[in-house]
């Protein structure tokens, strides 16, 4: 009977915090143009329940602050866990569900929330349409997060929520007419963008807005360079700058880390050349050093290369992977097999669960049984 009574409890919980979520979730949408603030503080309220309906379908102790009791939760007085350990809790248990690129858009949304509550948040207030273009930008990325998350989830939830694939498809076409912000602003700068290539500036997409509007005049390394989006202000967008083997074109190949996520055929856009992927390889093979490092963004082998970086205050060295163009600063390593890695997979408990090229210890345990951990 108590395992009954659990167990309704968790799925009236579940219910509840997943109304809750959309329903904060519509309502930033809804707030967006004439409320930003409001619109900043509901929109991570909703990431946050939404994270802590995972971790609440996985077991209702993970959602406790401090010790968990049961009589306590079943009464509902509790405290619930923070936020900032939301997405470690829910990757340590669940083996990296969420990646860090999710996880950095979440925490950005989480700081814009914190600051609106309790201090002020200082780009939002004079009412300025630039305020809303880079908050739509935040946004729209935040959601696309967001919705592949809950998208992945939704066979684990329909037994919660009946609507929750139509309540994704509502949020989606409230958010996204945030976009007309980005667009308004690409309009009026992209004739000044045309003019800067025209004299030589090389210009790549945007990994926040994705409108190509990101002048590349920073050089990060012997081949990699970044710049501030003209659209969104968004100032981590990289790119590689290659010279075309066909014509010589000095530095006229442009590849932006959102272009190349899937591998395709690049094309000069001088000559016209198609180029194969391999070719950013034996480029880099040719001009950087190469070492026994994977890709765990990527999943691929020997792939990545090390370059000096070209200013004085970065680290040393600059760790980019030659397939889906991931970029370092940091060499890890797997606590299992040692092998050399980087990308988003967090390692911390490799050697008991290994990476993505080995089992780890417990799964060896569990087929052999010589460590005796299981």
């Amino acid at each position: 009977m108590a395992k009954t009574n659990i167990k309704n409890k968790i799925k009236e919980y579940t219910n509840a915090i997943l109304r809750n979520a959309f329903d904060f979730l519509k309502t930033s949408a809804e707030q967006f143009e004439q409320m930003p603030k409001y619109s900043i503080i509901n929109f991570s309220s909703a990431i946050e329940l939404f994270l802590k309906a995972r971790l609440l379908k996985e077991h209702w102790s993970l959602i406790v602050q401090g010790e968990p009791n049961i009589q306590n939760f079943q009464q509902g007085s509790f405290s619930s866990i923070a936020f900032k350990d939301l997405i470690p809790k829910i990757n340590n248990i669940l083996g990296n569900e969420i990646n860090k690129d999710t996880e950095k858009y979440f925490k950005e949304l989480a700081e814009d929330r914190n600051y609106a509550i309790h201090f002020y948040h200082k780009q939002i207030g004079s009412g300025e349409q630039q305020e809303l273009i880079e908050l739509a930008a935040k946004q729209l990325k935040a959601w696309e997060y967001l919705k592949n998350l809950l998208q992945k989830w939704e066979p684990l939830f329909k037994e919660n929520f009946d609507s929750f694939n139509n309540e994704i498809i509502e949020c989606d076409e409230l958010i996204k007419k945030h976009s007309k912000y980005l667009a308004i602003k690409y309009e009026s700068v992209k004739d000044d963008i045309a003019t800067k290539i025209s004299k030589g500036a090389r210009y790549c997409k945007c990994d926040r807005c994705n409108f190509e509007a990101v002048n590349l005049n920073n050089k990060i390394s012997q081949n990699v360079y970044s710049g501030i989006c003209e659209v969104c202000n968004y100032d981590q967008t990289h790119g590689l700058i290659l010279e075309c083997p066909e014509c010589n074109e000095n530095k006229n190949i442009i590849i932006s880390e959102y272009d190349i996520q899937h591998p395709h055929i690049i094309t000069c856009d001088k000559c016209k050349m198609d180029l194969q992927p391999e070719y950013i390889l034996e480029t880099f093979l040719n001009s950087s050093e190469k070492q026994d490092i994977n890709c765990n963004n990527c999943d691929t082998e020997n792939c990545v290369v090390v370059q000096q970086c070209a200013s004085p205050n970065e680290e040393n060295s600059m760790y980019i992977c030659t397939k889906c163009l991931n970029i370092s600063y940091d060499l890890n390593h797997c606590s299992y097999c040692s092998q050399s890695q980087i990308g988003d997979t967090d390692l911390f408990y490799s050697y008991f669960w290994g990476c993505n090229w080995c089992e780890g210890a417990i799964q060896r345990d569990l087929m052999t049984g010589e460590l005796g951990l299981m």
